[in-house]
């Protein structure tokens, strides 16, 4: 499967907003919370996300199907945060959201620092993210 980071647009909000929400609502549906998930965000949260400072929003694209997003936001002394990133469910266990991790770090070879957020009870998740090298930092809300 070829997969590649598409730049978002404004004009994607709408779809992306759509394709958040599928992304997350199994989440919702298994523990609930839907009120701070990012399952709830409207499309015009999508469009700040999209084209706010600093901040590199992409589509991921799976042999030419849009298959997810994630967001790489820069901050300080070089570190970069993911936020968010995602992959529907028909598209998930393929290798997908490691290959777009991998394009991202790519795209930001001066990052000295990696840092996402990632739901503890999502054993699924973390153990993704812990695979590729990502580790717990203790905090926690």
């Amino acid at each position: 499967m070829i997969v590649r980071l598409q730049p978002a647009k404004a004009e994607d909000a709408v779809r992306l907003s759509d394709m958040q929400t599928r992304a997350f609502m199994p989440q919702v549906l298994l523990r609930g919370g839907f009120e701070t998930s990012p399952a709830a965000e409207t499309p015009d949260r999508m469009l700040e996300r999209i084209t706010s400072a600093k901040s590199h929003s992409f589509i991921i694209v799976a042999d030419d199907m849009y298959a997810g997003m994630i967001r790489i936001k820069e901050l300080n002394d070089g570190a970069c945060k993911i936020s968010p990133i995602f992959v529907l469910p028909e598209f998930q266990n393929q290798g997908i959201g490691q290959k777009a991790i991998a394009l991202a770090e790519e795209m930001f070879p001066t990052a000295r620092l990696w840092t996402l957020f990632c739901v503890r009870e999502e054993e699924k998740n973390v153990y993704f993210y812990e695979k590729l090298g990502f580790r717990k930092t203790g905090y926690e809300r």
